[in-house]
């Protein structure tokens, strides 16, 4: 049975995950009727410098949550432009304001103005964070880092850190296809494509410096200084770079993926805040370098790597193909075996 007739919860609820969905649902369970403030562009662009989805797909992402659990009936939802309840909510008899430990301060502001106006306030209840794999709370900021999915599953096991892991032959001839999309013509197609270079990433020496060719200073490169397995460059300068940039070397071995690897692309992604460009120069070979980095982008980066005699592929930081490059990852080999 509801304890209240009335509650009330404000939020961004960008990118809806678990923890929004856990949030939710244990408001409702506890409540006849729930408004939800969902704060307008306006406000989130007033209040913060992070990325966050429109409100229309914001909005969209929760409906479609209320559908599916059955909850159209019970939540009530409209656009807020400050922290205090809307005013047309202000006559409704809400009995409850539902709030995370990091929120609660809005529900605190909204008792403060409530009592200058010689009003009752209104009860506030906590709801507990929903905790990720790695035991810290989900939030859409480490869904966008890349770390989470939207369902709280680290997309980086603590176990691939430790060991080498090999490609087993019955992944081979998924490596062997486009990733994702396959481009012929890439230059036309690039400066079409409203990709930011500060967050492109590439793998392999020919995309290198096809990208370097073009001066557009990506962010981060992997190279090996081979084509075809054939050593064809002998420096950085080679490849077009100044020889300023950022340069980590790590050993791979063909077929592998290794710790180091692992490492040196997650580091590179704190080290182009700093430096600007970052290069992972393998020792050995980069044939596998594309799963690493994709477990390990943020979301909404762009990864091109070369496919033999076809093309330029392009790759896409979504969730959909971090899960899967999670997925293949986890079907790798330990090196013992």
């Amino acid at each position: 049975m509801a304890l209240y007739k009335f509650s009330v919860c404000g939020g961004t609820f960008d990118l809806l995950h678990k923890g929004h969905k856990d949030f939710l649902k244990a408001i409702c369970a506890r409540s006849e009727k729930v408004l939800v403030g969902i704060t307008s562009d306006v406000y989130v662009r007033k209040k913060s410098k992070l990325t966050v989805q429109s409100y229309k797909k914001r909005e969209k992402a929760l409906i479609s949550f209320a559908k599916k659990e059955k909850l159209l009936k019970k939540i009530v939802h409209r656009a807020i432009d400050t922290l205090y309840i809307p005013l047309q909510w202000e006559s409704l008899p809400i009995e409850a304001i539902f709030v995370s430990q990091e929120t609660k301060f809005g529900a605190d502001a909204i008792n403060g103005k409530r009592k200058k106006e010689k009003k009752q306030p209104i009860e506030v209840v906590i709801v507990p964070f929903s905790l990720a794999e790695d035991g810290k709370p989900i939030s859409a900021s480490r869904i966008r880092e890349g770390t989470i999915d939207s369902n709280g599953l680290l997309y980086i096991r603590p176990d691939w850190l430790s060991e080498k892991r090999k490609l087993p032959e019955s992944l081979r001839h998924i490596f062997q296809k486009p990733f994702d999309t396959l481009i012929t013509n890439f230059s036309s197609w690039f400066f079409t494509a409203n990709i930011n270079p500060k967050m492109l990433i590439s793998v392999g020496d020919v995309a290198t410096k096809s990208l370097n060719a073009e001066n557009l200073k990506h962010a981060i490169s992997i190279i090996d200084f081979l084509v075809r397995r054939k050593e064809q460059f002998y420096s950085i300068r080679d490849h077009g770079f100044l020889g300023d940039e950022k340069v980590l070397t790590v050993e791979n071995p063909a077929g592998f993926v290794t710790p180091s690897l692992l490492k040196a692309v997650m580091q590179a992604f704190s080290l182009v805040k700093e430096h600007g460009r970052v290069v992972i120069r393998i020792v050995g070979e980069e044939d596998l370098a594309v799963l690493p980095v994709l477990v390990s982008a943020p979301l909404d980066w762009t990864i091109i790597y070369g496919q033999p005699n076809q093309g330029i592929v392009v790759v896409r930081v979504t969730e959909e193909n971090k899960a899967r490059a999670r997925s293949l990852f986890a079907q790798f080999l330990p090196s013992s075996v």
